[in-house]
């Protein structure tokens, strides 16, 4: 008895933690690029983006990336501006920089990563620049 009440416990925990977030989404970019300063000249990468998923959460006040391990912060972005209604930018907990701005309706995604070594440190890390568009699996 008390294995069968674990167990339905478990399930019933498990199916919470699961409706959490929504709909997981495929993301794939259509262009991608980067800067990066070398020989004292600022130069543009040549980048090919990487496809990636994301799933918010029911309210669409987080999202989770497959290619970082932390949950993104979302807020309603650009309210009253035509055609980008509802869209959401969503920011890392790292307060880098890094940012992920996507469309809900479109499902057309921007996403930032802006490195402080690629203007601090010659030769460092590059700041990446990808959009693309994302649907359900």
């Amino acid at each position: 008895m008390t294995k069968k009440l674990i167990y339905c416990l478990c399930l019933v925990i498990g199916a919470a933690a699961g409706s959490a977030y929504a709909d997981v989404l495929y993301c794939l970019p259509k262009l991608a690029t980067g800067f990066f300063k070398e020989d004292g000249k600022w130069q543009q990468g040549n980048f090919k983006g990487k496809r990636f998923t994301i799933k918010f959460d029911e309210d669409s006040t987080s999202v989770k990336i497959s290619t970082d391990s932390s949950t993104y912060s979302c807020v309603r972005a650009y309210s009253g501006s035509p055609g980008a209604e509802g869209s959401l930018l969503c920011l890392s907990p790292y307060q880098n920089g890094e940012a992920l701005l996507f469309n809900p309706v479109t499902r057309r995604y921007h996403l930032s990563n802006p490195s402080l070594h690629s203007w601090v440190v010659e030769g460092g890390d590059t700041s990446t620049i990808e959009i693309g568009t994302c649907e359900k699996f």
